[in-house]
């Protein structure tokens, strides 16, 4: 009879736990401001994503721009619900925020709007950027007319809907706007979301909200130049 070796004890594997999760710095202000559109087919490749961030620049068709979808101030919510399914899980996207009372000029560029595939970039109230959508999963406007009675305010319920593979990631490539005066490039915070303090090199010091002083202190004598 052969002799058997006894097969010795299976090692226990240690459970797999999560990596540490970044926490956001003291004081951050939340929510959102500002709203941006772009149809979707000026995006001509979807972007790398890394670690929550877009890599570079969007690659956008040559002359495509940004406009800003106005709203009325502090009204603008965005939500991303996650919904798992047999290939995996996606995000439902929200965007809801309200209007005043239109022209008949707003309601015909609506339903233009009402028809095209768009993607959204919103700016939080910090001054970052998240961008909404792919080039397969694009949203839609819809817009519905409030204020049936006399004592009520006359305006637009505007919602953005759509159903994204993965969350909006950050933004901090070329962005584009279209301005009164032109095309300018608003990577940096818009009028009332904040001013970016950076170092010499560029690097972000910190955002101060507007309304808000800035106090620069030091122990040594030092020279500034603002621009």
């Amino acid at each position: 009879m052969a002799n058997s070796t006894p097969i010795p004890p299976a090692t226990p594997i240690p459970p797999r736990t999560l990596d540490p999760i970044e926490q956001g710095p003291a004081g951050e202000l939340a929510g959102y401001l500002n709203l941006y559109y772009l149809p979707v087919e000026d995006l001509v490749l979807d972007p790398v994503v890394v670690n929550g961030a877009v890599l570079g620049d969007l690659a956008l068709r040559a002359g495509a721009i940004w406009v800003e979808l106005k709203l009325t101030q502090q009204t603008l919510k965005v939500a991303e619900v996650a919904k798992t399914g047999r290939h995996g899980t996606t995000y439902q996207v929200k965007v809801t925020a309200q209007r005043p009372q239109p022209t008949p000029g707003v309601l015909g560029g609506l339903d233009v709007l009402d028809r095209r595939r768009l993607l959204l970039m919103a700016r939080q109230a910090d001054g970052q950027l998240r961008l909404l959508g792919t080039r397969q999963a694009w949203l839609q406007l819809l817009v519905g007319t409030e204020g049936a009675g006399a004592a009520s305010h006359a305006g637009l319920d505007v919602q953005l809907l759509g159903d994204t593979p993965e969350r909006g990631p950050y933004y901090k490539g070329l962005f584009l706007v279209a301005t009164a005066a032109g095309t300018g490039n608003l990577t940096a915070p818009v009028p009332g979301t904040g001013v970016r303090v950076l170092d010499r090199l560029g690097n972000l010091m910190a955002i101060v909200p507007g309304g808000h002083d800035l106090i620069i202190s030091s122990g040594f004598r030092v020279a500034l130049t603002i621009n």
